[in-house]
């Protein structure tokens, strides 16, 4: 998976390369546009930006009457061990395919000492490119959305994130919304946005979960284990 399955990026820019500004790293000093406005970056713009505009607290976009919360946030909030443990999270949902290949040897170490002083937090991993060619797995996201109950039922809190907490994230915890909640993907998706404004899925995965609700899959049960489903 390449870095570039960490943004969705959309070309409409009409500049031939990102060139980053020096003091802010996601837009581009040659036409003032966004990183994602371009056809593509490199691996090292990538990460750099990505390193520049992601926030480590995460947003809290649903409390369930247990007192666990459900947070959405970028990789950062996967990493900020003290949030983790005051918010007490016992799940972590990480959306981001191949984002350990991105971000290299500080996020695997910052990583590995988040296992190391939380050992009790679970974590589960839906290896997603953000991309306009991505297929979302039904069964799969039932699995998670299940999982996510499963700890908010016991008190816990949950946390989702991707790379940013814009898109793949938002995938996740629009579908659980819309399942758990029995609401529409429209409602999902603005509950989503009203907590977190960022939160955009790309239009790819939004096709997808609007056919998942024309369908009526959302009504389905999959009782399979849950486990690591990366």
């Amino acid at each position: 998976m390449t870095a570039s399955a960490q943004i969705c990026f959309t070309g409409d820019s009409g500049c031939p390369n990102f060139d980053p500004n020096q003091f802010k790293s996601d837009v581009c000093k040659i036409c003032s546009k966004k990183i994602q406005s371009h056809i593509g970056a490199t691996k090292e713009q990538i990460c750099s930006a990505l390193e520049y505009i992601v926030d480590s607290i995460p947003t809290l976009v649903l409390l369930d009457e247990t007192g666990g919360g459900l947070y959405m946030g970028g990789y950062k909030a996967g990493l900020n061990i003290e949030n983790l443990k005051n918010k007490k999270v016992g799940l972590v949902v990480c959306t981001a395919g191949g984002l350990e290949r991105v971000l290299g040897p500080k996020y695997k170490q910052q990583l590995e000492q988040r296992h190391q002083k939380l050992t009790e937090i679970e974590d589960l991993f839906i290896d997603l490119s953000d991309d306009l060619e991505q297929v979302l797995d039904f069964a799969e996201l039932t699995r998670i959305s299940e999982r996510i109950q499963h700890y908010l039922e016991l008190g816990s809190s949950v946390l989702v994130h991707c790379a940013q907490g814009k898109s793949r994230s938002a995938v996740v915890v629009v579908f659980h919304l819309r399942r758990i909640l029995n609401i529409s993907f429209e409602e999902a998706l603005k509950r989503v946005k009203q907590a977190r404004s960022m939160a955009e899925p790309n239009p790819n995965f939004i096709n997808q979960l609007i056919n998942f609700e024309r369908t009526e899959r959302y009504k389905q049960k999959v009782n399979q284990p849950i486990g690591d489903v990366s």
